[in-house]
């Protein structure tokens, strides 16, 4: 088990951009994946993106989305994470279709 978070680790932090540092609930979210029976070595790259309350000036961060590019199909699954990195949803966008994941709008 401590390998396998290891590679997790290891797939997330460098599937972002170059240079950049791996998110918070990067860790979380591969293992959220996993018992998902989205394995980390199907996810070609994952972008974490900021959720704000949409205000103007003020705005402030409510949640985060990560959007996950897969190898197997063109598409992406992207899960809404609150702030504590716990999965509130996760569905699928373009032609990805699992089993027990919506399809996206």
């Amino acid at each position: 088990m401590c390998r396998f978070l290891t590679i997790v680790v290891f797939l997330l932090a460098y599937s972002a951009d170059a240079g950049a540092a791996p998110h918070r609930c990067a860790v979380p979210v591969a293992e959220a994946m996993s018992l998902r029976g989205l394995a980390p070595s199907r996810i070609n790259r994952t972008v974490f993106v900021a959720v704000t309350d949409g205000g103007r000036g003020g705005a402030y961060v409510v949640g985060y989305e990560a959007w996950m590019d897969l190898q197997s199909c063109p598409g992406t699954v992207v899960a809404k994470i609150s702030l504590q990195c716990e999965i509130e949803e996760t569905y699928t966008r373009g032609t990805c279709d699992f089993s027990g994941l919506r399809i996206g709008r």
